[in-house]
């Protein structure tokens, strides 16, 4: 697999579309620098998925689309990827010969993405590419400055280019998703035990209160049977009720019937409406697919039409310079043939000057051969003697030379020792200061981890105060509960009470405003029931103080029995019973000769002082018991609520301690992460400053050499000086001997060479005039020659200038036929665009009175649902009704019975033989008197419990589900993290492998080795460990520059090499690299090209010329990139034209 061809709109610097073609082995991309190399590999970059701005090199993603010119307007940035598959390396696209990735992004942030035209996802994208080591965060993109860095990079930053080689950056990603859903797991058993815990309390007690129910209603749905048995005699009366209620209840089912057939065409009508409005959406999307590519086809012509004028101008333009110049040759050709005339005439009269001057010339000849005979004779001898002073004095300029050059040599290296004893002095100080400073860094990270453990410490009591709390939490939750469920027991039981209460109290006796016994009686619940058994339904009377009142009642149609009493009730205000454990004689005899009220609590015998004897045994609550029980009931829900109030406000003040405690763990565990950001800082500080340590250290040991090796010069050179000063004496006696005799001789050459130079200035004036005519000869010949040629050319160019206007003459008319058709085609989808636009208009106002239509619809539809809604509640509530009378039938015959009502002789006939009266009353009795052993009974507890049963089943499945996710989860982390370790370990070898064999082909018996830092390979660093047996190295910084990136080059090939991905790509790597490490920086891309394709910017000509296809990028317009292909065997020539 390999890059075909990349396509470029819109991006960075490339506003036009660009289609790049690459090669399948080595493609080069070179042109200046700021022309748009760069933006070639963002492009690839970006197509891969890179999401960081900054790793694209701008602020934003909206910077991507190109704005450098105002002229040219682009909304968006695409970038294609078109990719040779074959072999396959994708499954899913093994029957597509060629991929094409697309990416697009738009000036309001929208991005788009294909894969072979289909649109996906950006990480459907960034997944396809992330086991080939190319995706844009691996080893396979190495971009500028990023070489060098590698070297820099801590181990932790290290390794993540071995995982990504290893494959471990996919199975990280699965980790952290299979992490994040371990942890929202965890969280979910966590609030599910909560909510288990609080609900197997309610689970317990409902369990309790539905088995009592359950008895209850078992017993209540016999007292039940009995009672209709019962009371089948007062069926007749209730029928015609039924009867009514039954036929309300099939008027309301017309009515039903009638608004359910109305709403149903309702429906009918908007689901018509609605297929319209679907046909209207419809035809608009469509209606504006059209005009949309109407708009972009008037769009493309404008834009022709534009270049056809454009071109047509041109070629006007050019016709005009043609005429132009045409007319310039013409003149040119006149003034030639003028000069030509005139050249001819001055070549004549330069002839016969140059014969004058030849003839004066030999004379002066003659004269001078004679002086120059004698003026040589005795040069001669001058010559000699002067030859032999001028070379002791040349010996002795040369030895104060000499002398000057050693002064100035001890002067340098007296300065160089002086400064090196100075930067001697600075390094001992800053051995020092660094010294300290590590100290002191020490002293800081001893603190910092100390502040770190208590703050662990904090941290941990943090979590145990919090469990505490949570514990307390829980409890307030589980007595909140049984509050609620005692305070919902209680509301159960005083709202039966008021049920039976407003049943036993007539309607006669609401409106009577008279006291009755009642508002006499304070006394214990025991008491009042003991005294409802004697006092029965006397104690349901009135107070009354005047007799004559009673006659007020008398014309009235009473339809309830009262009692009144007259006078004050004496006998219940100072009743009161005597109470004793158990029967004794002796106080039957006290009570033979006193009566008055006695209790035997144990025989459950009463006394009264009427002589009356009541034997207790089947006790029954009163309505004056059930009243007294209902106020004692208030008082004991107020009671509870103010408990549960108490409660409540006690766990709203847990929770506040507990969101308190949260947000002290928040703050420490922030702490403990600025501290160990810190810590890791304080290391990497550490490490620089035991680095600079190493640096000054050498340099420290370089400087005293270099003074040693000063000294010794500098003990050379003052000897050497010593024996010049010497040889510089005795030079200097000999000179001034030698320079009186070497005046005399002077003098006399003197005269003779005044004369000769006079002669020979003579000649020389002569010579120089005839060399002047004879240059001027020539010029003038050459001149000559020039214009002829010239005078053929212009020739030739007004021959071409006819072919060349009519050719372009043609031209022009042919655009102007084009521009013609151009605007009637325009025209023609003016007029289309603008009877598509009416249509549009039409439509939407179609579409807009059908979803006025549909709204007031369904308006419409909803009142009808509401009524419908209304009758369904009323039929809910005659079901109940009906229920109801079902239920009570036992009340309403004891109140028909009450009122005197005569049930039909026959009805009890035709009964008669099949039911005993007396044996179902005795069965009644039976029945009532076990449901009155039942204290309290929570009826609702049925429902709850099921609904609990249920919740508590489905929650405890749940939590057991979760489980199994949670060690599901955990073994698929493992099961990772241990092929994560493998494959570590695996590739790690593998690469120290390649280094085995590639790293002695760049650097000569060097060694270099990748190791992890600590045990467990997915916490541990990786180390660099280099030896290069030439050079006593004690840390890698002490490399050059070339070499640092060398070295890491040859590191970062030996890992693609492990694990070749089918395209490499190279940012300017070679940028440190002089000629000697470019030539062995191409034996390695020779190694990746044999399974890789490689695309890379370089400004190396070496690498050029090994490259397969070279790619020109230049800016000629402003902020515009422009691309070319060079031809390699002419590329410099090219690359320096463009």
């Amino acid at each position: 697999m390999f890059i075909k061809r990349l396509e470029i709109y819109g991006f960075k610097s490339f506003p036009y579309k660009v289609s790049i073609p690459f090669s399948p082995k080595i493609t080069a991309i070179v042109g200046p620098n700021g022309s748009g190399k760069s933006n070639i590999l963002d492009a690839i970059r970006w197509v891969l998925g890179e999401q960081s701005p900054k790793k694209l090199r701008v602020k934003e993603l909206s910077d991507l689309i190109f704005s450098g010119n105002n002229n040219r307007n682009i909304d968006f940035a695409e970038v294609k990827l078109l990719l040779n598959h074959e072999p396959p390396v994708w499954e899913t696209y093994k029957d597509f010969p060629e991929i094409l990735i697309t990416r697009r992004f738009y000036r309001n942030g929208e991005s788009e993405y294909f894969i072979n035209q289909k649109p996906c996802r950006l990480k459907d994208i960034q997944f396809l590419f992330l086991d080939l080591g190319v995706n844009p965060q691996s080893y396979g993109i190495i971009e500028q400055g990023e070489v060098s860095k590698f070297i820099d990079l801590s181990p932790k930053e290290r390794k993540i280019l071995l995982e990504d080689l290893a494959g471990v950056s996919k199975l990280k990603i699965t980790e952290e998703n299979t992490l994040k859903n371990l942890q929202k797991t965890e969280e979910n058993l966590l609030r599910l035990k909560d909510i288990i815990n609080e609900v197997r309390g309610q689970y317990e007690i409902l369990k309790k209160q539905a088995e009592e129910a359950r008895k209850y209603i078992s017993l209540k749905e016999k007292l039940q049977k009995l009672l209709i048995q019962k009371n089948l005699y007062l069926l007749e009366l209730n029928q015609k009720e039924k009867e009514k209620l039954k036929k309300r209840k099939e008027e309301l089912l017309n009515q039903k019937q009638t608004l359910e057939k109305e709403v149903e065409c309702l429906e009918k009508e908007e689901q018509a409406i609605y297929q319209e409005i679907l046909i209207l959406e419809r035809k608009i999307k469509d209606l504006k697919k059209d005009l949309q590519s109407k708009e972009n086809y008037l769009k493309e012509h404008k834009e022709n039409l534009e270049n056809l004028v454009k071109q047509e101008n041109e070629l006007n333009h050019k016709l005009e310079k043609i005429k132009l110049k045409r007319e310039n040759e013409e003149e040119k050709f006149n003034n030639f043939n003028k000069e030509l005339s005139t050249i001819e005439i001055s070549l004549k009269n330069l002839r016969e000057k140059k014969e004058t001057l030849n003839e004066n010339l030999i004379n002066l000849k003659r004269e001078k051969e004679k002086i120059s005979k004698i003026f040589e004779e005795k040069l001669k001898n001058f010559q000699n003697f002067e030859k032999e002073y001028l070379l002791t004095e040349k010996e002795e300029e040369n030895l104060k030379e000499k002398r000057n050059s050693l002064e100035k040599k001890i002067s340098q290296l007296e300065k160089e020792k002086d400064i090196n004893e100075k930067i001697l002095e600075d390094l001992f100080i800053n051995l020092k200061n660094l010294e300290k400073e590590k100290k002191a860094l020490e002293n800081l990270f001893k603190e910092k981890e100390k502040t770190l453990e208590d703050l662990i410490n904090f941290k941990e009591k943090i979590i145990e105060d919090s469990k505490e709390l949570y514990k307390k939490l829980e409890n307030f939750n589980a007595k909140k509960q049984n509050l609620l469920i005692e305070i919902q027991s209680l509301k159960d039981r005083l709202s039966l009470i008021e049920k039976i209460l407003s049943k036993n109290l007539s309607s006669i006796s609401k409106n009577l405003n008279l006291p009755s016994l009642e508002s006499y009686l304070n006394l214990s619940t025991e008491d009042i029931s003991l005294l409802e058994l004697i006092f029965k339904e006397n104690l349901d009377a009135f107070v009354i103080e005047e007799l004559n009142l009673i006659k007020n009642f008398i014309s009235q149609d009473l339809k309830e029995n009262i009692i009144f009493l007259w006078g004050e009730p004496e006998i219940i205000k100072s009743f009161s019973i005597e109470r004793y454990n158990s029967f004794s004689d002796e106080i039957l005899e006290s009570y033979k000769t006193h009566p008055r009220f006695i209790y035997f609590i144990k025989e459950k015998i009463l006394l009264t002082p009427y002589g009356f004897i009541c034997f207790i045994r089947k006790e029954k609550k009163g309505v004056f018991s059930l009243k007294k029980e209902k106020i004692d009931l208030l008082n004991k829900v107020e009671a509870l609520e103010k408990d549960l109030k108490t409660l409540l406000e006690k766990e709203k003040e847990l929770k506040l301690k507990i969101e308190n405690l949260e947000k002290e763990l928040k703050r420490a565990e922030k702490e403990i992460k600025n501290i160990n950001n810190g810590l890791e800082n304080l290391r990497s500080q550490k490490e620089k400053i035991e680095i600079s340590c190493i640096k000054l250290e050498t340099e420290k040991i370089n400087l005293g050499e270099k003074i040693n090796h000063i000294e010794n010069e500098l003990k050379s050179l003052k000897d050497e000086k010593e024996n010049l000063n010497k040889k510089l004496i005795d030079i200097s006696e000999l000179i001034n001997r030698r320079k009186k005799e070497y005046e005399t001789v002077k003098k006399e050459n003197l005269s003779l060479k005044e004369n000769l130079e006079e002669i020979n200035q003579k000649i020389n004036f002569l010579e120089q005039e005839i060399i002047k005519i004879k240059t001027e000869e020539e010029n003038l010949r050459k001149r000559k020659d020039f214009i002829q040629e010239e005078i053929k050319k212009i020739k030739i160019f007004l021959r071409q200038y006819e072919f060349d206007k009519e050719a372009l003459l043609k031209e022009i008319n042919y655009l102007k036929d084009k521009i013609k058709e151009f605007n009637k085609r325009i025209k023609n989808l003016s007029s289309e665009i603008s009877d598509l636009t009416k249509v549009l208009e039409d439509l939407l106002m179609k579409k807009e009175e059908g979803e006025k239509k549909l709204k007031a619809l369904e308006n419409k539809k909803r009142k009808i649902e509401k009524e419908l809604k209304e009758l369904d509640t009323e039929e809910h509530n005659l079901e109940l009704y009906l229920l109801e009378k079902k239920l009570f039938l036992d009340s309403i015959y004891r109140n028909l019975k009450e009122f005197g009502f005569e049930i039909e002789t026959e009805f009890i006939q035709e009964n008669k033989e099949k039911f005993n009266l007396e044996e179902v009353e005795e069965e009644i009795e039976k029945t009532k008197n076990l449901l009155n052993e039942f204290k309290e009974v929570n009826l609702a507890s049925l429902r709850e419990f099921e609904f609990v049963s249920q919740r508590y089943e489905k929650l405890m499945k749940e939590k057991e589900d979760l489980e199994v996710s949670i060690r599901e989860f955990k073994k698929i982390l493992e099961n990772i993290r241990e092929i994560s370790r493998e494959r570590i370990l695996k590739t790690l070898e593998e690469v120290n492998k390649k280094l085995e064999e590639i790293f002695p082909l760049v650097f000569k018996n060097g060694k270099v080795e990748l190791l992890l830092s600590g045990e467990d390979p997915l916490s541990s660093g990786l180390e660099l460990k280099i030896n290069f047996p030439h050079k006593g190295l004690k840390h890698i910084n002490m490399l050059s520059g070339g070499e640092k990136s060398l070295c890491a080059l040859v590191i970062l090939i030996s890992f693609y090499l492990v694990k070749p991905g089918p395209f490499c790509i190279l940012d300017e790597v070679d940028a440190f690299l002089d000629e000697k490490n470019s030539l062995k920086f191409i034996k390695l891309l020779d190694l990746i090209k044999r399974s890789s394709q490689i695309i890379l910017i370089t400004h190396n000509p070496h690498i050029m010329k090994e490259v397969d296809t070279l790619l020109g990028v230049t800016m000629e317009e402003k902020g515009i990139s422009k691309i070319f292909v060079i031809k390699k065997e002419n590329f410099f020539s090219e690359y320096i034209n463009h």
